[in-house]
């Protein structure tokens, strides 16, 4: 019991910053005060009742309090009235409180939401290549938006089970207090249920859990297949392929959610015969003993209101249970999550220069070799020497899956070499690999456009007043795009669509280079920069590019350079080597 109550504070305080933890304090004593106010209101339906009944019999044992002498000594008008008053202002209170009590745990879901879907973006942000080269992106989707709304459910039954359980317990002592016999009763019926509750189909529903977020992955993954590959998808006619495999994916999530409601709605079934049984009994006994039914109307009207209120609080608490085991295998995924990102950031790293790269004589690569697994053999590249000077412009050429793109990934920092070095005047790059990606800008084969205008493509900035208009027009002319932008109805501020489906593979392209070019780098990095350029555009291109300035250092890499080869050293990646031809 201490075990787990120990782990559930140390869950709560990886998920939580200070703030948060302070708001769920917040929020556990207002649902512990509603609690209270939820017991007091059932006691002083029992009170009023007593008091309006027979003052004096109900009241005689307290009469040393001052309040009840003084309600002893009104009227029966005026005691009715001070008793009806008290009673408005007891129940007004509540809902004051259970309102205050609502409002902050909304806030509490919403700041919850918002700090642990953030943290965990961020952590993925920073990871490096390889991580997202063997992570699915819809998984990571699925976790900052999914698990994490599971995560902040767990953590807000955390608390339902706790309001259950002090309002269970609290309407049990009242009842206990009254009657030890009812008390009794109520007591070793819950224990049993909650006995059951703990342990029948705990199992079941953790695996139910496991389950649903497995189709809830698959999900994510067949609606980026579907929509990313729109055009496919509609002419391989696979409409119907996509749509029967979400189905099926929906249908075995939904289908454990089923499950839990179905499981969930049990408690209240046996619950209420259960609860007709002992109200059966309890009037059976009473009637057995011959009691006044006005003696016992007030002990009656409590154990009415207490039954009333106490089943929908076991239901709530069983309710709890359930949901909690349901929700802790998304809470676990998280958990797990923050902690590898946390470690990630705590890994003592070597310190690194501050100082900016500004490259003066040139960049040299040194025995350069990578594999993907540390334990094969198998190189992608090995050893390989190369000098590139400052504004030299050279093209790496080779047969598709060579390792182009892969040594372009080393060299721009993305992925760690698995030997060597590479230096820019003498100095690593991987002193501070941040700062050596500040001077490089890269256009990849695959374009990618965010859903926005044109100029926020080009410049990826959010504040419009730091955009140079001036520049965003000049280097829209250097990529030959300008006049076909600027005949466009708003010009720069067009929205490209969703991956810049409005616009051809060519003009993608020339915007991917605008983009690249804008950033002003000292070395200019290009994969298969012209593959959806005819040839007027691709030499008009290239010429561009070579004009921008003798200082910017060009590396392109293409499996056809023919038609600019005099332009560019050319280098060919062929059997693990890098040579010149």
């Amino acid at each position: 019991m201490l075990k787990n109550i120990k782990q559930k504070f140390l869950e709560v305080n990886i998920l939580l910053n200070k703030r948060l933890k302070y708001l769920y304090l917040i929020n556990f004593l207002n649902l512990f005060l509603v609690s209270i106010f939820e017991i007091v209101s059932i006691g002083s339906i029992f009170v009023f009742i007593g008091v309006i009944l027979d003052p004096i019999k109900f009241l005689s044992n307290y009469q040393n309090f001052e309040i009840v002498s003084y309600i002893l000594d009104l009227n029966d008008k005026n005691r009715l009235v001070f008793l009806s008053v008290s009673l408005i202002l007891i129940f007004i209170l509540k809902g004051v409180v259970s309102f205050f009590s609502q409002y902050v745990a909304s806030k509490f879901s919403y700041e919850t939401i918002t700090h642990i879907s953030s943290n965990l973006f961020k952590g993925y942000l920073t990871k490096d290549y390889i991580f997202h080269i063997k992570n699915n992106p819809s998984k990571l989707h699925q976790r900052i938006h999914n698990e994490t709304n599971h995560t902040t459910m767990y953590l807000e039954w955390m608390l339902k089970f706790a309001n259950s359980f002090f309002l269970v317990s609290g309407i049990l002592i009242i009842l206990l207090f009254s009657s030890s016999f009812i008390g009794i009763i109520n007591i070793l019926i819950i224990i049993m249920v909650l006995i059951i509750s703990r342990y029948a189909l705990r199992n079941q529903i953790q695996k139910r859990s496991e389950i649903r977020s497995k189709n809830d992955t698959e999900l994510f993954k067949i609606l980026q297949h579907a929509f990313g590959s729109f055009i496919e998808t509609v002419l391989f006619k696979k409409e119907i392929f996509f749509l029967n495999y979400f189905i099926k994916h929906l249908r075995n999530r939904e289908y454990q959610t089923l499950y839990l409601n179905i499981i969930n709605s049990l408690p209240k079934i046996f619950l209420e015969i259960i609860f007709i049984i002992v109200l059966s009994l309890f009037f059976i006994f009473f009637i057995e003993t011959n009691e006044d039914l006005i003696n016992i109307l007030p002990f009656l009207t409590l154990v009415m209101v207490s039954l009333i209120r106490l089943m929908p609080a076991l239901f709530q608490l069983l309710l709890s249970i359930n949901q909690l085991k349901f929700l802790s295998y998304g809470k676990d995924i998280i958990i797990k999550e923050l902690n590898e990102n946390k470690r990630d950031l705590s890994i003592e790293r070597p310190k690194v220069s501050k100082n900016i790269f500004n490259i003066q004589d040139k960049i040299a690569i040194k025995n350069l070799s990578f594999k993907y697994d540390n334990n094969s053999e198998n190189y992608v590249f090995k050893n390989i020497n190369l000098e590139i000077k400052k504004g030299d412009k050279i093209a790496i050429v080779g047969e598709s899956g060579v390792g182009k793109s892969t040594f372009i990934n080393v060299l721009t920092g993305l992925l760690k070499p698995s030997g060597g070095n590479i230096s820019a005047d003498g100095r690593s790059i991987f002193e501070n690999i941040k700062n050596w990606q500040e001077i490089i800008s890269y256009i990849p084969q695959d374009i990618y456009l965010i859903d926005d205008t044109i100029e926020k493509n080009i410049t990826f900035s959010t504040q419009e007043e730091n955009v140079d208009k001036t520049w965003v027009d000049e280097v829209l002319k250097l990529s030959n795009i300008y006049d076909e932008i600027n005949n466009l109805k708003n010009k720069t501020q067009t929205l490209v669509g969703n991956r810049g489906i409005r616009f051809s593979g060519g003009q993608k392209q020339r915007l991917a280079i605008a983009r690249a070019i804008y950033k002003k780098p000292q070395i200019l990095i290009m994969d298969e920069p012209t593959s959806g350029l005819d040839s007027e555009n691709e030499g008009k291109l290239i010429d561009n590019i070579l004009s921008l300035s003798k200082d910017i250092t060009l590396i392109m890499i293409s499996h056809n350079i023919d038609r600019s080869k005099g332009k560019f050293d050319v280098y060919k990646l062929n059997n693990n080597l890098l040579l010149k031809e």
